[in-house]
């Protein structure tokens, strides 16, 4: 799944409205990042729920990735 992973760029955060203001969004929306979809439809679309269940989403993603690294973090510290 290519389009989750985070394109690095000098600028960080900066860099993702950049991108949006040079291709505008690209062929099919394929530049807009998660955080700018969630933006776009709650507030320019005014449609709340398709807003909030992507930030449901990329909290679900956020906290299972968190728990992941601790429960790795965790094991990796008692085997040492």
């Amino acid at each position: 799944m290519p389009a989750l992973l985070p394109v690095p760029t000098p600028e960080g955060s900066e860099g993702e409205w950049y991108r949006y203001v040079i291709t505008q969004g690209g062929p099919l929306q394929s530049t807009v990042s998660v955080l700018y979809l969630m933006y776009e439809e709650g507030f320019k679309w005014w449609n709340l729920g398709n807003a909030s269940a992507v930030a449901f989403l990329l909290f679900l993603l956020m906290t299972a990735t968190t728990s992941g690294m601790l429960w790795f973090a965790r094991r990796r510290g008692a085997e040492e």
